[in-house]
Parts: structure tokens; C-alpha cells; sequence
């Protein structure tokens, strides 16, 4: 075996090297969806090097690996601050947004439980809300109650309002939406829901790592975060628009008392005591030295600076856009810019944008707040350098033949469920689906597709 050590590393890594460049196509500057990157490589290098450097130390004993504890205290120090917390307030390092939103409806659930109520406990939420807030509330036994959202994408305040009642254990908003990048109206919502004694959570994940440093640039910013009366807990991402490397959230609490209903503690064992703030138990302290290193090396100054680059390049994709008769399907934040052509097949427009090596979303219609199915880019600080490119790309898009009939497809959705199966045609038109099919019947079929990519 040790003989052959040499030969087995070397193949192991060429495997690797292999499929590494089978996706180099899709590098960051192409992606506007997936990936969040400054555009600088010293961010990424920095955070390889401290991932590294603590990758083997296990944060579920943080007694025995103290960094652990050290790194998410500054961590959490300067999330908060830059979320206007208060010194009562107090957060968890978790592994991505969706730990953080399971987190935020525990404490609720926990919260709602220790009134002595033992009916089903409820979360309204705008129709925007994410839905790994949806999947938190199948994990924890909860039902979601969605209101309307209007034209301009938010939630619509009186409706929400509305849906409150005994049973409501939680009220969950956007800062913003992924989906239409709208900050919902929390000054208006969080202050009523605290007269009801109903805990308000912030999604922040998407644009956590952004707002705050935008509205240090001038920027007009709806208050979202602790200065609001109300909000009782924040989500927000650092490798998003804080540019660490995946696998780094928070969740922030308002009060010290609510934070730690999340916490599990079991002394019940034959084994040594269990104590977990987050879901996960075992995980490496590397990804929490990895988001504090590149946090601290960028700062408020360099978020601020990337704050900049980014309204900067939305302008240009909105102005260039524009030329080429595009319109916009609903007015966002800097971070998104979403966009139809009246004259033009989206189906068709959109495979032909992929095959250029472009990434991005497909968002399907939304009647109800008239809001047209359309293009969804995450606007990042390195597209500022490919904005004339992409330009480029998409007037020479619209008037080439993709090879696929979109009216067909979207008249005959078990062809387009066949393709989607067989890879003949790229994922990217899932959305299609959604558009011609009940979403509970499409969730069957997507459910049945997915799984059968993964079988080996």
C-alpha cells in the first residue's frame, strides 16, 4: 500500500483536476447565480489559507479547540453591529442560510411551545419568504400561512396583518427577496406584530452582507434590522455578498434569553454531555477562521468600496439593457436585476445565453402582482468588467435559433418533463415548468428527476 501511495494520490487528483475543468466554462465572471465574487484573489486566498489552517479542529468541543469560540465571538460582534443590535444581542455560526432559518423558527416554535400553547404553530410570510423557511417549518411541525405581495414585489402590510392570530408563532420577512431583490415593509409589519406578542425574523441571507454598507454609501435603505421595534431575529450570509468561502451564515438574536432556545443540551447519556447551538455537531472550525479571515481582511471600507462597484454595474446592465428594447420586470435593490423583451422567446433567449457560457436564473410569471416571467441576475463587484461582454452576447442571443420551440414546450409539459429527465435539454428551463404545470404536481415530477440524476 505505501508503495502505491504515490500513484493513488496522483490519480485521486488528476480524477479531480478532470472534473475541475470540465466546469472552468462556468467561471466567475460568467456566473450570476450560484457564486459571490469580489473579483479579488487574494479574498479567496486568504480563505484557503485559514480554512487550512484550522480544517481538522472539531468546533463541537469548543472547550478543546477555544478558537472555535474566539473566532465566532468577533464574528458575531461585527455582524451585530453592523445589524444595529444591542449589547443583549447575540448569535450563531451555522453553515449556510438554511441552518440559520431553521434556527430562527426553532426559537420561535420553543418560544410559541413555552406559552403552554399545543396547537399546530403558524409562520406568516409574504409569498416571497425563501423556502428553506418553508422546508424549517416541515422539519419542525409548523404551518405556513403566505399573504399577497403587490406590484413593487413586497409584502402587502394590511393582508399580513390580518393573518395574525392566536396560532401565529412567527412572522418572517425579506431584506430583501431573493427572487424580486425588495426589502419587504418591516418598520410597518414588526411593530404590530410586537403588540401581539408575535417574534418578527429578518431573511437577510441574500442581502445581509450588502444593505448595511449601502446605506453607509448614501444609499436610500428601508430600515430592516434591530433599530426596528419588533424584529426579534436576523439571518444573514457571509458567503454571499460577504465573499467567503461556502459554508458560512448567522443567525442573530435580539434578545440573549431567545437565542438560546436553540441551544441542545443532553446529559442523559452514558457518553460525555452533548451541547450543540446549531443543528450540526461535528464540523470543522475551518469555515468559521475561513469567514472571519476574509470578513476582517475586506472590512466595513472594502464592502462598502464593493457596495459601490456593484450599483455601478447594475446601472450599466439596466442602461445597456434597455438599448437593446429589454425592460425591467420589476424595479430591485442593486444586487438584482431581473429583465424581459417583449418581442422575444425567453426559451429561446435563454438557451442561447447558457450556450455562451453565461449562468443565471429563469424566474417564472407572477399574475397575481403582474409581474412577467423573466432573466434573474445577481449583480456581483467583478461584472462591472464583463458588463459590454454580456451586452454583447445577448444582442447576438436574440436572434439566433436555440433549436427548441418554446411554445411547444410549453404546450406539451410531459415533453418538456421527458427532456428535462434525459438531459436533452438544460435544467435552466425548470421555471417553464412551473408556468404549465400545478406546482404540486411539478414538485412530483422534479422530485423523480433530480433523484434519478444522482443514481449511480
Amino acid at each position: 500500500m505505501r508503495n502505491n501511495s504515490q500513484a493513488k494520490r496522483s490519480a485521486i487528483v488528476e480524477e479531480l483536476k478532470q472534473l475541475a475543468d470540465a466546469e472552468a466554462f462556468y467561471d466567475e465572471w460568467h456566473l450570476f447565480a450560484y457564486n459571490y465574487s469580489a473579483g479579488d484573489p487574494l479574498v479567496k486566498q486568504i480563505g484557503q489559507e485559514a480554512f487550512n489552517l484550522f480544517m481538522d479542529k472539531n468546533a463541537l468541543d469548543f472547550t478543546v479547540f477555544p478558537s472555535a469560540m474566539h473566532l465566532e465571538r468577533r464574528l458575531v460582534s461585527l455582524a451585530k453591529s453592523w445589524m444595529r443590535g444591542t449589547e443583549e444581542t447575540n448569535g450563531i455560526f451555522t453553515s449556510g442560510g438554511t441552518e440559520s432559518l431553521l434556527l430562527a423558527v426553532l426559537a420561535a416554535r420553543e418560544q410559541y411551545r413555552a406559552l403552554g400553547k399545543n396547537r399546530t404553530p403558524v409562520i406568516v410570510a409574504p409569498e416571497t419568504i425563501h423556502p428553506s423557511l418553508v422546508k424549517a417549518a416541515f422539519y419542525f411541525g409548523m404551518r405556513v400561512h403566505k399573504t399577497p405581495i403587490g406590484a413593487d414585489g413586497r409584502a402587502l402590510v394590511k393582508p399580513l396583518i390580518d393573518a395574525l392570530g392566536e396560532d401565529t408563532a412567527l412572522v418572517a420577512l425579506s431584506a430583501p427577496s431573493w427572487a424580486y431583490g425588495n426589502i419587504d415593509p418591516v418598520a410597518e409589519i414588526a411593530p404590530e406584530a410586537a403588540r401581539l406578542h408575535i417574534p418578527v425574523h429578518v431573511d437577510a441571507c441574500f442581502g445581509g452582507m450588502y444593505l448595511p454598507f449601502a446605506r453607509l454609501n448614501g444609499l436610500s435603505i428601508a430600515d430592516f434590522d434591530f433599530s426596528v421595534t419588533g424584529v426579534s431575529s436576523i439571518s444573514l450570509d457571509f458567503h454571499k455578498f460577504g465573499y467567503t468561502p461556502k459554508g458560512a451564515s448567522m443567525v442573530l438574536f435580539r434578545d440573549f434569553c431567545y437565542a438560546i432556545r436553540t441551544t441542545y443540551v443532553n446529559a442523559q447519556t452514558p457518553g460525555y454531555v452533548l451541547v450543540n447551538r446549531g443543528v450540526l455537531s461535528s464540523k470543522s472550525v475551518g469555515h468559521l477562521a475561513a469567514a472571519y479571515a476574509v470578513v476582517s481582511y475586506i472590512g466595513t471600507e472594502g464592502y462598502r468600496q464593493y457596495a459601490q462597484e456593484i450599483g455601478k454595474a447594475a446601472e450599466a446592465f439596466r442602461n445597456g439593457l434597455s438599448k437593446l428594447g429589454f425592460t425591467p420586470a420589476i424595479s430591485s435593490e442593486d444586487i438584482v436585476c431581473t429583465f424581459y423583451h417583449p418581442k422575444i422567446d425567453l426559451v429561446r433567449l435563454a438557451l442561447n445565453l447558457k450556450k455562451k457560457g453565461w449562468v443565471f436564473h429563469l424566474l417564472k410569471a407572477n399574475p397575481d402582482a403582474g409581474i412577467p416571467a423573466c432573466i434573474h441576475l445577481t449583480i456581483n463587484p467583478v461584472h462591472l468588467h464583463i458588463v459590454d461582454q454580456f451586452l454583447k452576447d445577448i444582442e447576438s442571443a436574440m436572434s439566433e435559433d436555440s433549436g427548441f420551440n418554446g411554445d411547444f414546450l410549453r404546450e406539451n409539459p410531459s415533453d418538456l418533463v421527458r427532456k428535462l429527465s434525459d438531459g436533452s435539454i438544460d435544467p435552466i428551463l425548470l421555471p417553464v415548468l412551473l408556468d404549465v404545470v400545478p406546482p404540486s404536481e411539478a414538485e412530483v415530477q422534479i422530485r423523480s428527476v433530480v433523484n434519478s440524476w444522482f443514481k449511480p
